[in-house]
């Protein structure tokens, strides 16, 4: 009985042992980390066109490059997600790119590799889920949680023509 009761103990101590090591772990992150909340919009377009879906952002590839131009963080949106939050360190400088409707993930290492990129059209079907737009923002320096907006600019231009 003796014996059943000590192997009893240390099973029992281990489990209060470890949650008193682990519990003293700090969950809520440290002082040198801002929460950033980007958003992506085309809130400074303008247009007369008679189908809505020339404003349309289905999907959006977000990257974000640190001082040096290596890419730091790259986040895939789909479904009409328009914001996205994230934590980056204080005092640290970002550039942040976004290219939307491009129907697939662009995958870059580099901030010159974009550069290097280039997106086709042919056939009007490959615009259906929205006109391909870019957005970007060069050599922001994070100090405080913040939000940062991006403008969304048009790739190309649609033109509708009625003749009588």
């Amino acid at each position: 009985m003796d014996r059943k009761r000590r192997i009893l103990s240390r099973f029992l101590s281990l489990p209060i042992l470890t949650s008193l090591f682990c519990g003293c772990i700090n969950t809520e992150h440290s002082d040198n980390v801002a929460d950033v909340r980007i958003t992506v919009g085309n809130t400074a377009m303008t247009t007369k066109a008679a189908l809505p879906d020339e404003e349309r952002i289905s999907d959006i590839t977000l990257m974000i490059f640190d001082s040096f131009g290596m890419l730091d963080k790259s986040i895939y949106l789909r479904g009409g997600q328009l914001t996205y939050n994230i934590n980056l360190l204080k005092g640290a400088t970002y550039s942040i790119y976004a290219c939307i409707n491009f129907g697939y993930q662009v995958r870059v290492k580099r901030l010159e590799d974009l550069s290097d990129l280039e997106y086709y059209m042919t056939y009007p079907d490959e615009y259906r889920e929205g006109i391909p737009m870019t957005a970007s923002l060069n050599d922001i320096t994070i100090v405080k949680d913040c939000e940062i907006m991006l403008e969304a600019v048009r790739l190309m231009a649609r033109i509708s023509l009625k003749m009588d």
